[in-house]
């Protein structure tokens, strides 16, 4: 099976966070890269679904982890969408 799609991510500060900001960008792929285990879980996941279930799924990036929001704006806390649309 051939397929490709169409990645839209989704990039925002926290609500209520400043500086405020917002970014979306689309990207065509050919492949998606899934975890066959979450980070610090020892099972595996159960099917492709879940698979995709979780590379979706929203984190919150804060502390050590906070997204650089823009080159000339400092680090902040965050949340990061994406949507997969699939075309085989």
């Amino acid at each position: 099976m051939c397929a490709a799609g169409c990645m839209e991510s989704y990039v925002r500060n926290v609500p209520g966070g400043t500086p405020a900001f917002e970014s979306l960008k689309s990207e065509a792929f050919m492949d998606l890269s899934l975890s066959i285990r979450e980070f610090g879980n020892p099972t595996p996941i159960a099917s492709i679904e879940e698979g995709l279930t979780n590379f979706v799924k929203p984190e919150k990036l804060e502390g050590n982890n906070q997204y650089k929001l823009d080159p000339d704006m400092a680090q902040g806390r965050a949340e990061p969408i994406m949507v997969v649309s699939l075309f085989t």
